[in-house]
């Protein structure tokens, strides 16, 4: 078995925090400079000096002042923590903004505990939501972070509360991981997860050795990969650390080093120091990062819009964008290498191409490939049938680089006039829209990248019909092959609770209407897998059927377009409880043979060229584990436009989303 790659530099560095019980006021200062020389970011403080919570009249905070630490401290090394929210819960977190803290942390496991019923647990939750939503608003009120057990119960307390705060951004969650609570931990990393808190007990001593309990670490693993803190949170016995500190002179505010510190131990005989090198350990031992995770991480559930490249011009960091992806065009390339050795061992026929100096009907091996690249860009395609053409030793051929921007047909001119030791001397540009094309000679390949994220929505149908008609119209029964030669559009839907709260941000019904594209991070898969939804195949057999007129130009609508249009009902069960926040949309295509590219997760998911697209639901959907989700998807056009609509009729019916395109709509 090889041994696990190590991390190294290409994750960030771990940030830990310490949860500390009952310092006293003389300690403050001291834990503060002993957590600075431990690497430590932040304790987590109970700053109520009462041990019952008291109320709002006998509140009195730890130290009695703020002028025990400086504001800096304050604000950099210290989180508040509340074990009880009972009557000084507002004076507690006045006093945490006072003191400018960046977070408070409110410990749920006990509050809950106090519910005898369900009614008073629903009680509970009403109350407490109802209290942080009239704070969270306030001006200059510090982040509040909920703690809750990673099980389904507590989660289940978690989403209530979110949701009746209105998804408010300033609510976070922390989570406790043993070793047999860990349920639906997909479903906690969708959540605002800021920090995952792992007590003393989950760690274990081996002679000198100390590491985490092997059922721990799979789960951390996973947690670790969305960017989270970890706070560890034990019994650790203040005084011992006092007793460490005192190894230098009391008067003495020098910082305390690593050597004294491992002097304190846990209540396990653990000390801080091992607790962090093990969790480091599990950390080291991740896999690192492949270039399609680094490539998005500035994109995670960052919401775009779709792009319009029939009637936008795209800029060069749009085209540098897409050029990274180096999976992409080795796919493309392997296709047209196999393209290639067929149609010049003669298995692909080629009818009426006299004029190419083959025999038309003998199906004789040809030498001479006419290749028509479409929507050229700034020419990838180009740079992979040359490699292909140089592979097989093929002399004779003609490239087409067909593109209507005309700042990228500067960069192929350019590339034209510099690159012929390459075979770039060769190919010929048509400055033209691809629907408008009239060839100077026939294909037999089209290459092309026009797939949006969901296959159809950047109006790859109508614009291969459009290339396809041209061809039939000039050179009527000549072979053509199409590549990629169909796609499949999927969905499923997804809890994306990040996304749909920055949707809800917007304040208007619209914005939960349209598509958007992106890197979904923080999203919960509702079900197993990904389902079809509207296929395409190219050539297309009812573009045959059209008779082509020397007016045609972009945006007319002299040929039908009904045979794009598409309806499916997709039929889901549900795998866990969850909300449905909207579907996520890929796409798969077929290259050549059995070449393909796909976007739909598990498949290839080392290319960068497209992240998912996002249908957005207007109100997020409940649903139960094992209930059915029955999704009903449209695409539809007029005479200037094309759009998809989308609904639910179960669990529940929801409005009909981006009806007759009102919302969005992609124009022809």
């Amino acid at each position: 078995m090889t041994a696990p790659s190590r991390s190294g530099p290409v994750r960030p560095p771990l940030i830990f925090g310490w949860n500390v019980h009952t310092p006293n006021t003389g300690d403050l200062l001291r834990i503060i400079k002993i957590i600075e020389g431990a690497g430590i970011s932040f304790v987590a403080l109970n700053l109520n000096s009462a041990e019952d919570g008291g109320n709002e009249e006998t509140f009195v905070p730890l130290c009695g002042s703020d002028l025990v630490l400086t504001y800096n401290y304050w604000s950099q090394r210290i989180v508040a923590r509340i074990d009880n929210v009972g009557g000084a819960f507002k004076a507690y977190l006045e006093w945490a903004a006072y003191l400018g803290l960046r977070a408070v942390c409110i410990h749920c496991e006990p509050i809950f505990q106090q519910a005898g019923s369900l009614s008073e647990t629903h009680e509970l939750l009403a109350n407490l939501a109802q209290r942080l939503k009239a704070y969270l608003h306030s001006p200059n009120m510090p982040t509040v972070c909920l703690s809750f057990a990673a099980n389904d119960a507590a989660w289940g307390y978690w989403s209530a509360i979110h949701e009746m705060t209105n998804y408010t951004p300033q609510l976070k969650v922390a989570i406790l991981i043993d070793e047999d609570n860990a349920e639906h931990l997909e479903r906690w990393i969708a959540e605002p997860l800021t920090a995952v808190i792992i007590r003393e007990s989950l760690f274990v001593k081996e002679g000198e050795n100390v590491r985490l309990k092997p059922a721990v670490v799979p789960h951390l693993m996973f947690l670790l990969t969305h960017d989270v803190k970890i706070m560890l949170s034990g019994d650790f016995n203040f005084n011992l650390l006092r007793e460490a500190s005192e190894l230098r002179s009391t008067d003495s505010l020098e910082l305390i080093s690593l050597r004294d510190l491992e002097t304190p131990p846990m209540e396990n005989g653990i000390g801080i120091k091992e607790a962090m090198s093990a969790v480091k350990a599990v950390y080291a031992a991740m896999p690192p990062l492949s270039e399609a995770q680094k490539f998005s991480i500035e994109y995670h559930d960052v919401l775009q819009e779709p792009l319009q490249p029939v009637r936008d011009n795209l800029e060069t960091a749009t085209y540098e964008y897409f050029e990274r992806c180096t999976r992409k065009y080795a796919q493309y390339e392997s296709a047209i290498n196999a393209w290639l050795k067929d149609f010049l061992a003669g298995k692909i026929p080629r009818i009426n191409a006299a004029e190419n100096g083959c025999l038309g009907g003998k199906q004789e091996p040809c030498t001479r490939p006419v290749i028509y690249i479409v929507g050229a860009g700034r020419g990838p395609l180009v740079d992979c049938s040359l490699r292909a053409l140089n592979h097989h030793k093929v002399e004779e051929f003609s490239i087409y680089a067909l593109e209507k921007n005309p700042a990228t047909v500067f960069t192929l001119k350019h590339k034209i006039a510099t690159n012929a030791i390459n075979g770039w001397n060769k190919v010929k540009i048509i400055f033209q829209d691809m629907r408008t094309l009239k060839p100077s000679e026939p294909a037999d390949l089209v290459l092309s990248e026009l797939l949006g994220s969901f296959g159809d929505n950047e109006l790859a149908p109508e614009c291969l019909d459009g290339v396809q008609n041209a061809f039939h119209s000039y050179y009527p029964g000549h072979n053509v092959t199409f590549m990629p030669n169909s796609f499949i559009s999927y969905a499923e839907p997804v809890y994306a609770p990040k996304v749909w709260a920055n949707l809800n941000l917007l304040k208007t019904e619209k914005h939960f209407q349209q598509p958007y594209i992106v890197a979904l991070h923080k999203m919960c898969k509702i079900v197993d897998e990904p389902k079809a939804c509207f296929k395409y195949e190219h050539p297309n057999e009812h573009v045959k059927k059209w008779k082509r007129g020397d007016g045609d130009l972009p945006g007319t609508c002299l040929h039908p377009n009904d045979h794009n249009d598409r309806y499916i009902c997709v039929t889901y069960k549900a795998k866990l409880d969850c909300f449905i926040h909207g579907f996520a949309g890929y796409f798969e295509c077929m290259l050549y043979g059995d070449i393909k590219m796909s976007i739909v997760p598990g498949v290839m998911d080392d290319q960068i060229s497209w992240f998912p697209m996002f249908f957005p639901l207007l109100s997020p959907i409940y649903v139960k584990e094992s209930q059915l989700i029955m999704l009903h998807f449209w695409r539809k056009h007029d005479e200037r436009r094309i759009w998809h609509e989308w609904a639910l009729t179960l669990p529940h019916v929801t409005t009909l989303h981006n009806s007759n395109g009102t919302c969005h709509s992609v124009m022809r």
